[in-house]
């Protein structure tokens, strides 16, 4: 029922995004904004569902459900930034919110995913050691800096608000975590490691990827609402829900 659910949800943004595609592609409609919202509805939808199980496996006593309690509370937390981002398009008639309130949302996904994963990751030991904790760090530092100086080159000048340099920055540095958090357990795994955890790992890197692709698109002027980039934080929060649904079939036993 839960896999359906997402599978269904998953199904019809993909059609509306192809719609956008072949009939409404780069204007400023309202059938463009809406698909903000329902983009945030796949990463609402995990995350609900998540929460609801959360207590069934333990609560904020347990490991794994600590860990589904952050994990779920990030992708809550997300699809409120998708709904206020669609409330500036509808509302204020604002194609790029940018800084907003929109973005404090968003940003808020990366210290949730980093405790739930970090949480998760340590069932499998992996941060039992020094020297694995060193590996994380130095893969963080490796990744940071891809990121900030191959991949997205922020703006950061003093002569932006402060909340422009701030988000410019803490995006790159944000998806870096969220990045080597999900290398780590796909080296972690061992054939070990729960196959759903893997995918919720996968649905990170899904994440990230959007994060870049939007960042590359807005920075030269190609970002519409609706269009490409937006549809791969479809399929993350996609994915993302898959990994709630498989940990909860896991562990519910």
């Amino acid at each position: 029922m839960l896999l359906a659910l997402v599978l269904t949800l998953h199904a019809f943004n993909t059609l509306w995004w192809i719609m956008l595609e072949n009939s409404f592609a780069h204007q400023a409609s309202i059938w463009n904004f809406l698909f903000n919202g329902l983009y945030g509805m796949e990463y609402l939808c995990g995350g609900i569902i998540g929460m609801y199980y959360h207590r069934r496996l333990g609560g904020l006593k347990s490991t794994i459900g600590t860990s589904l309690f952050f994990l779920s509370m990030g992708m809550i937390i997300y699809s409120v930034g998708a709904f206020t981002w669609l409330g500036y398009n509808l509302l204020s008639k604002t194609e790029l919110p940018y800084p907003s309130w929109a973005d404090l949302f968003y940003s808020l996904l990366v210290p949730f995913f980093v405790i739930g994963l970090w949480r998760l990751l340590k069932m499998y030991n992996a941060f039992s050691s020094w020297k694995r904790i060193l590996e994380f760090l130095v893969l963080l530092v490796i990744i940071s800096c891809v990121m900030i100086f191959v991949v997205i080159h922020p703006d950061i000048s003093p002569h932006l608000p402060f909340g422009v340099n701030f988000f410019n920055l803490f995006y790159p540095l944000g998806d870096s975590f969220l990045a080597t958090l999900a290398i780590i357990a796909f080296r972690s795994s061992g054939g070990k490691m729960d196959k759903s955890i893997l995918i919720f790992s996968a649905g990170l890197i899904v994440h990230t990827s959007a994060d870049i692709l939007f960042s590359y698109r807005n920075s030269h002027g190609l970002y519409w609402n609706g269009d490409v980039s937006d549809y791969v934080f479809a399929c993350a929060g996609f994915m993302l829900s898959l990994g709630i649904v498989g940990i909860i079939r896991s562990f519910d036993k």
